[in-house]
This record gives C-alpha cells, structure tokens and sequence, in this order.
C-alpha cells in the first residue's frame, strides 16, 4: 500500500481499512486468490489482457459490490488462463500469488521462476527451444539446445528428464514431453546452427583428454573452442563409451552416436583410439598443459555372496558391451538378474533380444522405489520380463561348478547407517530358490584404476578423489577429472554437464575466462502475447508412438518412434511459458520511487 500511495503521489492521510474476510481461493492448481489483499489496482487485469491476451481476469460487478476476479467465479482453466504467472508477478499486494512450494527459495528468484531449466544439469533453455518449437522454427530450437550440450539427439532418446519431474505443467494435468520434443528438434538437425559456432584463436596451450565417452567428449568440444590444442586418448577402439558399448540399440543407435561425435571432433579435436593411458602424469611429462581423466564407470560389480564366483555368473554391463561389439554370447536359456535399474532391466531386454527363454529380475527396493525409469519397466513387462521387487540374495546355487540357481529372502525393510552399511529386515517367510543357468550382476559399476605410483587419492568404487568444489585430482596440479570418474554411476546428462564445468575450470587454469558459453541464435526480443486456447488446462499429454511387442522382442530396431509435425507442434503448446514472467517488469515498494515532498 505503501507503494501504491508513492506511486499515486499520495500525501498525509490514513487510508481508511475496510475488512473483508473473503475465504483464499485455492481451487486452482498454481495460485492463490486472496481478496482479503486486493486493492483493485487493476494490474493484473491489464497483464492479463494487455500483455499476454488471455483476458481471463476482469472487474466483476455484482450487488456486493466490484472486485477482480473471474466472470461466473470460474476456476482459471475452466475461463482459459494460460497459467503464465503474469498475473502474480505484478500483484503488489500477494493477492495473487504462487502456491505454497511452487517457487524454490533456496535459490535466486529469477532461476526460480523456470524450474525445468533449472533443474536440468546442463541449464538448456527448455522454454526458448520449445516456443521455437511451437512456432515451427525447428532448426532455430535445435540451436538453442546445442547452445549447451553437443549430444541433442543422443538426449531425446536416453535423458532421464529430471526437468520433467518439475515442470509446472504436471500441476495442471500431465507435465510437457521436454525429452520427446528434444529428440523431434534434433532428429531433423540439418546443421545449421554449425554457421553460427566460433572456434577461437589457438592459445598455444595442449590438453589431453582420457576418455571417449559422454564426459570427456564434452570437455574436449568446449576447450577446442576455446582455442585449446585437444587430443582425446581412448583405449578401446571406438569413441563413445558407454553411449556406444553401455546402451542398447533398441534406445540408442551408435549411427546417432558416432554421428552427433563427429560433429564434436570436426572442430579440430585429435582422437587416438586404441591407446591405454595407465598414468595421467606421463602425458605432463610429454608437454600438455592439462590432462583431464573422464574415464567413466565401464566395470561391473558383484555381490560376493556364496558362488558369485561360479560358471555363469556375469555381469550386466559385460553383456550389454559384448552386444554392442557384436560378439558371439552363450547365454543361458533361464536367466536370473540381479538389479533394478536401467543398466538391469536394458539387459534383461537385450538377452530377450537374443532369444533367451527365460528371465527373471529380482531387487532390493520395491515396485515403487526402483531405479529405473517407469517408462523402460513398464516395457520390460510388456515383453515378458517378471520382475520381483523386495528380494534380497542369499547365495547362488550351484551343482559344485556351475550356476543352477538363487536362493532369495523377501525384504520387509531397508536403510543404511552413517557408515553407509545396508541395515536389512527381513520378512518372515521362507525363502525361496529361482531355477536359472546364468546369473546376471547389476548392482552398479566401479572406475578401472590407474596405476598405484600415480598416487591419486581414490574414494568409492575407484573413483578419484578431487579437491573441494573443483576438478581438479587432489594434489596434482595440472591434472582434473569429470564424470562418471569423479561421481560414481551417473546419467548421461549428468556427465555431459560434468564435462562443460570441467572445460570451464581447466580454461580457467590455463589463463582463459573460463567463458564456454556459446550464442548460435540471435537473442530475438520475446513475443509476450500468448492468448488465450480453448480448452488449453485439459490439453493431453502426447505419447510417442511405441511397436508392437513382437516388433520390438525380433531384433535391435529403436522401439519408439519420434513425434510427427503435428503432435510435436500440439505439444510444444502445452508449455506454460514460465521463463515469460522474468520479462515483466518487478512490483516497485515505496523506497524504490522519489520522495514526495511533504506539505508545508
């Protein structure tokens, strides 16, 4: 109120109070209405019709006298609201305003405002891209994504899209597809966003990067831009790690792969494929400036419980490699796999793929609490896999050689204490002993070591210890570290972001500005008028197409088909838009205007 008397150039004078004791409307999905609050200053009224040209919020006259509200006392999507959030942002008094939880403020309000943007590791411009998306203007979208991260398509297949968990969508009915319509931009990327990347002058300075994969690819592209001379060390024979030998082809082909790491190397980049770095520090001694180890997490692990040590026993991501490399695999005809997550269920999925008759899939947590995806266990139903939450594993039987079986106790609870010990109950209840003649590990995955004499600090599943806040390998100067590496198993996003942090630290080290930020489209002035849709809070979410089961389970073919034109148009509209509400201008308190002049 204060405010809006400094505004008005209001002097002297008490306002006179008028109680209202309205009830807060909470009906809507995103805001409060509370009229107790309102001055009827108009504001949001003319947001709402002039700015955005929904026209949802109006004076309304009735025998109680005026207020602003909605005709018919409508609920805001029943009347269209595009729930943009431009009305809360010009409120001065909080009668319109954001629910309880919706803005976190453990963060700085502008960040706040765009939760999928935030919550993304690699900060995409989720809402630019798909406004551009919803206008038609594919490609502009698919310079807005490799604006941040140089794997689009790669992305819009496997993402875990955490920045769908937040998306204020979903309070509305069904969160918008991020990942799908990232996929759609990516998949018809003709690469003319390339006219717009700069490489800068070369600085002199040579990095090399250990590791082909997702992490050290990334660190590779933005420090070659930066004008860095980058060779990238790689011991297998193929770039790619695990997005070439760890994901299936069925959810990622390696044409997409190599393609998208062909697009990274052609700035310049020297690969070296084949070659086994066992000692980051030999590559100082042979004059880089900065070696960078991104060798991920490619080895599996096991439980040590009796007979993990017996014929048939193996792990999953040793499958999933010797699938991709096309090697011979005698697989067993009733398989038990231990694991719940993606790595677990993409093998369970791949040896139905190569004609195994049987598998089962047993894990710790519940139905509810797995680590996979619910998109790839619902599918994995689909195709016959059985799943059995709950379990814990008690031996692996065998016939004094070979695998015969797992002996199984269901889990009535679990938690872990300060040491990071697993804390079982088990439920009573007999166990029970699953026939199989392989068993198969997915209980996570650990880093290959380097040699003992580098004398690197390791933490967890042969990670390497870093400094604090930093990349950089704790004690030695010139050598960082990023990804999988550093962190433990992580999703591929995840390292991707690992990998432009490290660039930016290592630019820093070798005298850069540590700016890795790239602008491959023009910053056009925002279209705030967004009008109204009918029936737009009851828009449905879009579904990619999915083959039929026995389509999926006869071969490796991708099992998802991207979005045609019109439903990626149709669900580019369902975006909220909320990145729009920074644009507005901020509501001004008394202190932020001139002082008026008191009367004499």
């Amino acid at each position: 109120m204060q405010s809006v008397a400094q505004y008005m150039g209001l002097r002297g004078g008490r306002m006179k109070t008028v109680g209202k004791n309205i009830s807060s409307d909470t009906r809507n999905p995103l805001f409060v209405r509370d009229m107790n609050r309102c001055i009827q200053c108009g504001r949001c009224v003319r947001a709402c019709e002039e700015v955005r040209g929904v026209k949802v919020l109006d004076y309304c006259h009735t025998e109680a006298g005026s207020s602003i509200g909605i005709p018919d006392n409508k609920l805001m999507g029943e009347a269209g609201c595009r729930f943009c959030g431009a009305c809360v942002e010009v409120c001065p008094t909080g009668s319109l305003r954001d629910k309880e939880g919706i803005i976190n403020d453990t963060v700085p309000y502008e960040q706040a405002l765009v939760p999928c943007q935030l919550k993304c590791p690699a900060h995409i411009d989720i809402p630019r891209y798909i406004r551009k998306l919803a206008k038609g203007k594919i490609e502009d979208a698919v310079a807005v994504i490799r604006e941040k991260v140089p794997f689009p398509e790669t992305l819009g297949l496997i993402c875990n899209h955490s920045c769908e968990d937040v998306c204020r969508r979903g309070m509305v009915n069904q969160p918008v597809s991020i990942c799908s319509l990232k996929r759609y931009a990516a998949n018809s990327d003709s690469g003319s966003w390339k006219k717009h990347r700069i490489v800068k002058p070369q600085t002199g300075k040579r990095v090399a990067v250990i590791g082909a994969g997702p992490a050290g690819l990334t660190t590779a592209y933005y420090l070659c831009k930066q004008g860095h001379q980058v060779v990238v060390f790689e011991r297998k024979d193929i770039a790619g790690g695990m997005l070439q030998f760890g994901i299936p082809q069925y959810r990622l082909s390696e044409d997409i792969v190599q393609r998208e790491i062909r697009d990274i190397l052609d700035i310049g980049i020297e690969i070296k494929c084949n070659t086994n770095i066992t000692n980051p520090k030999l590559l100082l001694a042979k004059g880089f400036d900065a070696v960078i180890a991104a060798t991920g997490a490619q080895c599996g692990s096991v439980l040590p419980i009796p007979g993990y040590t017996s014929e048939g026993v193996l792990t999953a991501i040793g499958i999933l490699e010797a699938t991709a490399k096309k090697e011979n695999i005698k697989i067993g005809k009733r398989v038990f796999i231990i694991g719940g997550g993606n790595v677990a269920f993409d093998c369970a999925r791949t040896l139905k793929r190569l004609g195994c008759e049987s598998i089962d899939l047993a894990c710790l947590e519940s139905r509810e609490c797995m680590q996979a995806s619910a998109e790839e266990i619902e599918e994995a139903f689909e195709e016959g896999i059985r799943v059995h939450p709950c379990k814990t594993f008690i031996r692996i039987v065998t016939d004094g050689k070979r695998v015969t079986g797992v002996e199984t106790a269901n889990v009535d609870s679990f938690t872990f204490d300060e040491n990071n010990k697993l804390q079982l109950k088990i439920a009573a209840g007999e166990n029970h002993i699953y026939d199989c003649d392989m068993v198969i590990f997915a209980v996570g995955q650990k880093s290959e070591t380097f040699d003992d004499f580098c004398g690197f600090a390791v933490g967890k599943a042969n990670t390497l210890v870093t400094e604090a806040n930093s990349c950089q390998v704790l004690g030695s100067e010139a050598i960082f570290a990023a990804g999988d590496i550093t962190t433990g198993t992580k999703f591929v996003i995840s390292a991707i972001a690992a990998g432009r942090d490290a660039a930016i630290e290592v630019d820093q080290f070798l005298g850069g500005q540590g700016d890795i930020d790239e602008m491959l489209l023009d910053r056009d002035e925002q279209e705030h008028f967004i009008g109204r849709i009918a029936g737009f809070d009851k828009l449905e979410r879009a579904s990619e197409e999915l083959l039929p089961v026995a389509e999926r389970i006869s071969g490796f073919k991708q099992t998802t088909k991207a979005y045609p034109d019109k439903t990626a148009t149709a669900e580019a509209v369902r975006c909220l838009q909320c990145d729009l509400r920074r644009d507005l201008e901020k509501v001004k308190f008394w202190n932020s205007y001139d002082a008026v002049p008191s009367e004499e």
